[in-house]
């Protein structure tokens, strides 16, 4: 695999933990396996058949871009329960300004970064999975956490350094099946570490969750930040960390004025639905080509 698509695959997989962690548990391990093998299919298939979609529908995609660096900001806020609205903030200040000094500033940072996350929930798994009590098999369906999944949609807008592998696309659904079995009954996997017995004793583990959290935040920020740099071209180059930080840190406090359908809606149309309906009809084009040929 060539460097480029190792790092762009690093930095796809750093970037949907956060959902796997922070949102996909509440659904159960059954639904959270479902989102995610869909997430990694629909990449697939955008990876190796889809186009970039028009212009109107850029800036249309850029625009929920912007809302959704906001949301994830204000998400990840939770990382640390007592920081408040500045953590959320740091972490766009710094995805910004590495997405502004150049894609391969990003792809770097996110192949140490995998290791390290890696490392981690390597600890954090192997000390709660064993304790892991059973919990019925499917639980009710929250449908608007589905499209949380959806995350490594993004990087084929950035498939001038590559493509996301098979490998890692195969490891998001088990990485979140994991999550959501060490998770157990808790609403999420963070919750879930505040108590996890270690030869009997009682520990708190969710310092090592925030840290993770932390630099998979990053990385999911960046690769929005990336994307909309893509979207906005080479004449914004200058100006893009700034368009960035500065509309996503207005979202900030308008997403809390949102309901979680209509960002869960938003997010299905336009990271799901938009570069799959984009891929259809460039299918069409290609398929009367062929006939026209013929």
């Amino acid at each position: 695999m060539k460097t480029n698509s190792a790092q762009l695959s690093a930095l796809g997989f750093c970037a949907s933990t956060v959902a796997a962690v922070m949102l996909l548990p509440q659904l159960g391990w059954f639904w959270s396996a479902v989102a995610s093998c869909l997430a990694a299919v629909m990449t697939a298939l955008a990876q190796k058949y889809g186009t970039t979609p028009k212009k109107p529908l850029q800036f249309a995609l850029l625009a929920w871009n912007l809302l959704m660096l906001g949301a994830a900001a204000r998400l990840l806020c939770g990382a640390f329960p007592d920081g408040g609205v500045q953590i959320g903030l740091l972490l766009l200040l710094l995805a910004s300004y590495a997405a502004q000094k150049g894609r391969q500033t990003l792809l770097r940072a996110s192949a140490v970064i995998v290791f390290l996350l890696l490392g981690l929930y390597a600890v954090l798994l192997g000390l709660s999975l064993p304790v892991w009590e059973p919990t019925p098999l499917v639980k009710p369906v929250d449908a608007k956490l589905l499209p949380a999944a959806l995350a490594p949609m993004l990087t084929i807008y950035l498939q001038k350094e590559g493509k996301m592998s098979g490998v890692w696309l195969a490891a998001m659904p088990v990485f979140c099946i994991l999550c959501a079995i060490a998770a157990g009954g808790s609403s999420d996997f963070y919750t879930a570490m505040k108590s996890v017995a270690i030869c009997g004793a009682m520990q708190r583990l969710e310092p090592l969750v925030s840290v993770a959290l932390i630099l998979g935040g990053f990385c999911l920020m960046g690769l929005i930040c990336a994307v909309n740099g893509e979207l906005m071209g080479t004449n914004c180059g200058k100006t893009a960390g700034a368009v960035n930080f500065l509309a996503g840190g207005v979202c900030v406090p308008l997403t809390g004025l949102l309901s979680d359908t209509v960002l869960s809606v938003g997010t299905a149309i336009f990271w799901g639905l938009l570069p799959l309906l984009t891929l259809a009809l460039d299918f069409e084009k290609k398929l009367k080509k062929r006939q026209n040929n013929a």
